[in-house]
């Protein structure tokens, strides 16, 4: 058995890759299908403001279910959410594109309920699931990309049951999940929206349960099937029945708080051991993170439990801390143990075609990683990954090999730009921008070529590159 949930420094990265920037026109890549499954379940398991450090670091909460898929799958080092919030990291999931290219780029909100809603022309990874296969695809949680007040409802854009799913039950406004006892939660089915009327319900106990129904719906009807469950734990408020707080940690002398976060991720932790006991091992591929960094709200302190482990920053930034998240996969064929590939959010459609054998190509900046799953063929590289994002000044960033460029304050034409050596700086704490400006030139143009411009999304300026790398 690995013993992974040790102190996170060192992990190993990969050795740095020659820099030369990808242009725009590659972003659209063909899937390479080599690791074909047809016919097996795929669960996509995501927390909410969880940290690195709350899954991987060495600390007093009590993940055995969690545990035992690091040890029995394959655990991704370098994997990255799409952006350091709820919304873009979630578009950037399903669609395939990281924050330069995606629709959704920000946490823009419209009231009384919704965000910015995404629109029909974008293609879904349910969508591609359910056009070229026979599974039924169903979505439990939060969505956050657009909800009944959102502009464009009426016509379909934001509703999920248009972006692929058959079947939807939790919230799909992110501020609806504030708390973990709403007054109502969204059921969609059939082309149908209904409101299920709560009454001191605990959402996260309800929203399981419909996971797990569907499950075992399938497995007697024999039907294969996409099941996203995109848990709200820990984010913001830190509610939870007090039974599991007392049967979790009566043992414990911490602040009511703390107790109460940690009593949240073992009740998620114990809901994922259901998932994987009705699912089974035999036939089933499970997907295990989280959206972005850890977060300080609802009185929640990422030091409690050393959420972000030894990176630097939290949600909101682009630091390592904000946007650095685990992936552990766990099921059928999996090999077991750890990588280092480099990863992100967006590479996840390219790796379901692949393991479904789905040979149409989508617009998409992801990678399939079946390879490193399965440990067949060659794994491709990524030339690059980037980040954008729209809120609390505006930063992005670019990580190419082991270097990363920092830019800060993008919505301005003030804008510093921090470089950081991940081989040898995982916390970021050594600013090599006046040592090697010639990566930081290099790194700065392919950040110029990762963005365009958003007509939704404005914010990020245009910044001019230094004299003797423009010319």
């Amino acid at each position: 058995m690995l013993n992974l949930k040790q102190t996170l420094l060192p992990i190993s990265l990969t050795a740095v890759m020659p820099l030369h920037a990808q242009t725009k026109a590659d972003y659209t890549t063909e899937s390479q299908p080599q690791c074909r499954s047809k016919n097996t379940d795929i669960i996509y398991i995501m927390l909410d403001d969880a940290g690195y450090g709350d899954i991987l670091a060495e600390n007093d909460l009590r993940l055995p279910n969690i545990d035992r898929m690091t040890d029995e799958g394959l655990l991704f080092t370098d994997h990255y959410a799409g952006a350091p919030v709820s919304a873009p990291s979630r578009c950037s999931l399903l669609t395939g594109r990281h924050t330069g290219h995606a629709y959704i780029r920000g946490n823009k909100e419209y009231r009384s309920e919704g965000q910015e809603a995404l629109p029909l022309s974008e293609i879904t990874v349910a969508t591609v699931v359910k056009e070229n296969t026979g599974y039924k695809t169903a979505l439990f949680g939060k969505w956050g990309l657009g909800a009944p007040d959102s502009p464009g409802w009426k016509e379909g854009h934001g509703d999920p049951l248009r972006h692929g799913f058959d079947r939807f039950y939790g919230y799909l406004c992110q501020r609806q999940a504030h708390t973990y006892y709403p007054s109502y939660l969204w059921e969609g089915r059939d082309g149908r929206w209904t409101k299920d009327k709560l009454d001191n319900e605990y959402s996260h106990s309800l929203i399981t349960e419909k996971a797990l129904d569907f499950i075992n719906e399938c497995h007697e009807t024999e039907q294969p099937y996409f099941l996203y469950l995109a848990y709200t734990i820990p984010h913001a408020m830190l509610q939870i029945p007090q039974k599991y707080v007392d049967e979790f940690y009566g043992d414990k002398n911490w602040p009511p708080l703390k107790k109460n976060f940690a009593a949240m991720m073992s009740l998620m932790d114990r809901d994922v051991g259901r998932i994987l006991e009705a699912a089974g091992k035999e036939n089933t591929i499970v997907f295990f993170t989280t959206d972005n960094g850890p977060h300080r709200e609802g009185g929640a302190n990422p030091k409690w439990f050393r959420s972000a482990g030894d990176f630097r920053g939290i949600k909101r930034q682009v630091y390592e801390g904000g946007i650095r998240v685990p992936l552990i996969v766990w099921g059928k064929n999996i090999r077991p143990g750890t990588t280092d590939h480099p990863s992100a959010f967006w590479d996840f459609l390219p790796t379901v075609t692949d393991i479904l054998g789905i040979e149409k190509a989508y617009p998409t900046d992801g990678i399939s990683y079946a390879s490193t799953l399965f440990g067949t063929g060659n794994q491709k590289e990524h030339e690059y990954l980037y980040w954008e994002f729209h809120e609390t000044d505006c930063k992005q960033a670019v990580r190419k090999g082991n270097m990363k460029l920092v830019r800060m304050k993008a919505h301005t034409g003030k804008s510093t730009f921090e470089l950081y050596d991940l081989s040898r700086d995982q916390s970021e704490k050594r600013n090599l921008i006046k040592k090697d400006p010639e990566t930081a030139a290099a790194l700065m143009k392919i950040m110029q070529e990762a963005h365009t411009d958003s007509a939704v999304f404005p914010d990020i300026k245009p910044f001019a590159l230094p004299e003797s790398e423009s010319q």
